[in-house]
């Protein structure tokens, strides 16, 4: 029994010093990474809609999923790098 406590006991100490890391790890960049997130999500979102507007492809049945797809990634990588620089790709240069 005293076996199955000490083992017990270890445990949980090691769960807390990586619960307190990661708690710590969490805390420190969520807020920038949540960001990231809106930004890559709404240029994905952004990409397709205008894409395929312009493109004339507005039903299902018109479209293909490569070609969402690819749109989509191209809407994802403008928002990654907007998300992480902070940087326009277009636009003045200040």
């Amino acid at each position: 029994m005293n076996e199955y406590k000490i083992i017990m006991s270890d445990f949980i100490t090691k769960f807390k010093h990586t619960f307190l890391y990661i708690k710590m790890t969490i805390n420190n960049y969520l807020p920038d990474l949540v960001k990231i997130a809106l930004w890559v999500g709404t240029s994905a979102t952004s990409a397709v809609m205008l894409i395929g507007v312009g493109k004339g492809k507005t039903r299902q049945i018109d479209l293909d999923w490569r070609d969402v797809a690819i749109w989509g990634t191209l809407g994802a990588i403008v928002g990654a790098q907007f998300g992480v620089t902070n940087k326009a790709w277009f636009g003045r240069r200040l």
